[in-house]
């Protein structure tokens, strides 16, 4: 929101945000927070118009584009922070949605995922994956969590990784809902859909290590780009990938030579 509003080209005129939840409970709740505090923060940045929506359903399978507002004159783009990873034991609903997504035109697309494979059908891999993937976790929870922070950490500690990594190692078949794929799996993917992966610019990293670098217990985050795309790991270790996607329209012929007729698709 800040870069939004200090860049000298094409200045934002208005900020609309749409979240998306699937499922009901205290989500809801939180989201329609989290917009009031954004547009608080809107405010104190001098952000011209800022508007903020919710958008709830059942479930994937109800995804559908004509749930959002659009108008054919704005910048979309889709921004998807660990979301995917959540229903890749859902092939079907999965390329459902992405059609539907695809129809909504977005400028780009930028995905946060957890960059491991935790998808593996032998229980000896999983294990293993997972138990690197979180013992760097713990690890990075230990040095950057001040201790004001420790009712979060135990929480998250004891509530919410440990139901993930529940579901990764003891759950089977359709029970075992956690699936996260690595940025190759991801390529393989959305390459299905015609959608070509953007290169991040070398400003982005220079504010990654910008940021990392303000805090000493940040000092083993490490960065590495992937093709294009920023990972983000600790000590080494992979722990989440970055990464800006756009549909490309591609033109072929649907009428003779005699009567040239192009479609885009």
């Amino acid at each position: 929101m800040q870069a939004l509003e200090s860049r000298q080209e094409y200045p934002v005129e208005h900020l609309k945000i749409t979240a998306l939840v699937i499922g009901s409970g205290s989500a809801i709740e939180y989201t329609k927070r989290t917009g009031d505090q954004l547009k608080s923060f809107a405010e104190t940045i001098n952000i011209p118009l800022f508007s903020f929506h919710v958008v709830q359903i059942p479930d994937l399978k109800d995804f559908r584009a004509g749930l959002f507002e659009t108008d054919p004159e704005e910048a979309l783009v889709v921004f998807s922070e660990f979301f995917f990873n959540k229903f890749t034991s859902r092939p079907v609903e999965l390329d459902r949605a992405m059609r539907e997504i695809k129809i909504m035109n977005p400028r780009v697309m930028v995905m946060i995922e957890t960059e491991a494979n935790h998808n593996s059908p032998s229980f000896s891999s999983r294990f293993v994956e997972t138990l690197f993937h979180y013992s760097a976790f713990f690890d990075c929870l230990e040095a950057c969590m001040s201790p004001e922070h420790e009712p979060d950490r135990r929480i998250m500690e004891t509530v919410i990784v440990t139901e993930l990594v529940t579901n990764m190692l003891a759950a089977e078949g359709e029970e075992r809902g956690m699936r996260s794929v690595k940025l190759d799996t991801w390529r393989s993917f959305f390459a299905r859909f015609g959608m070509v992966e953007q290169e991040l610019s070398d400003v982005l990293l220079y504010q990654v290590k910008l940021v990392t670098g303000k805090c000493s217990g940040w000092k083993f985050c490490t960065t590495n780009w992937d093709d294009g795309s920023l990972t983000i790991g600790w000590k080494g270790t992979p722990m989440t990938s970055v990464s800006v996607w756009k549909f490309v329209r591609t033109a072929r012929l649907v009428s003779g030579p005699k009567d040239l007729v192009v479609e885009f698709v």
